[in-house]
């Protein structure tokens, strides 16, 4: 993440994202300079600390976001590269059996070469109030059940990734749910009213 900066976009070598993976279209509206994105191979995405890294990032940069960023961050980047790219579907994680079945289909997908080879797109926008993350995969697109508004996550032991994410930022699905845009308010800024 060293040479992550605004007005950059880094690109894995020898990947061709698609065209709707370029961040002028995903972050319309924001200042070039005010921006970066970076577009990984779907393993590359697999690390537990990428939100933290990106939140970080962005706070060397004067753009602070709330203490919820990070894991919304990295979930909704995770269900870009497990569920969107690789196909591997949510299971209960509540029983050791399926947990050993999911296992078994990540590992499965990440050893099938087009599915390995697929990006994912992160791009990232910021203003005076606001950040905005936009996250898109090269997945088959996900359509997400209304989410009940008295329950912050459901009961199952999988599928919290699009709760958490809500309870930190305001989400939009777009592309027929392969992009998910998070706009996060800017911490310890005063915007006039």
């Amino acid at each position: 993440m060293a040479r992550l900066s605004p007005g950059r976009w880094l690109v894995d070598a020898d990947a061709q994202p698609p065209p709707e993976h370029l961040p002028d279209r995903l972050l319309d509206g924001f200042d070039p300079e005010a921006a970066m994105a970076m577009t990984l191979y779907t393993p590359r995405l697999l690390r537990p600390d990428l939100g933290a890294a990106l939140v970080a990032r962005l706070a060397r940069q004067g753009c602070r976001v709330g203490d919820l960023a990070a894991l919304a961050l990295h979930e909704i980047v995770l269900n870009a590269a497990i569920h969107g790219n690789l196909e591997v579907s949510s299971g209960r994680a509540t029983e050791w059996e399926d947990l050993d079945c999911r296992e078994a289909a990540l590992a499965a997908a990440l050893a099938d070469p087009v599915r390995a080879r697929r990006v994912v797109t992160v791009a990232l926008g910021w203003d005076a109030a606001q950040l905005a993350v936009l996250i898109i995969d090269e997945g088959r697109g996900y359509r997400p059940p209304q989410p009940d508004p008295n329950v912050l996550a459901p009961r199952r032991g999988a599928g919290r990734g699009l709760a958490i994410a809500r309870a930190a930022a305001e989400v939009e699905l777009r592309f027929g749910g392969r992009c998910t845009r998070l706009l996060f308010r800017r911490v310890g800024v005063q915007v006039p009213s």
